[in-house]
């Protein structure tokens, strides 16, 4: 509980609100049809307008709505339709050797959740 939860995109914020399935949840809309969202929070440090940058801090992870206890739910939307997040890849090259690893092994991670 209350790990800070960053973007992953630059983008505004189009919603941060509450609502009782989703709890508190953040969504941040970027350049062509990306959308990400961070359900289930603790707290919103953000609100709906702002702008926001890529690892910039949007809120706390928590266990608000419909949960079974504290985890971050995060969905990937392009176009309106969910994808798998592990299967993107973003256009800008990895700017560290975190990022590098998960990539290289997104795959093995996939299976392993599947």
């Amino acid at each position: 509980m209350n790990t800070k939860i960053v973007s992953v995109i630059d983008g505004k914020i189009t919603r941060a609100e509450y609502n009782s399935t989703m709890g508190y949840f953040v969504e941040v809309t970027g350049k062509a049809g990306v959308k990400t969202r961070y359900l289930h929070l603790n707290k919103i440090l953000v609100t709906k307008g702002a702008r926001v940058t890529r690892g910039g801090a949007i809120a706390l992870s928590g266990n608000s709505g419909r949960s079974s206890g504290p985890h971050l739910h995060y969905e990937l939307v392009i176009n309106n339709n969910p994808v798998n997040s592990l299967a993107f890849r973003a256009s800008a090259p990895a700017d560290n050797k975190l990022e590098q690893h998960a990539f290289a092994h997104a795959r093995d991670y996939e299976r392993y959740l599947d």
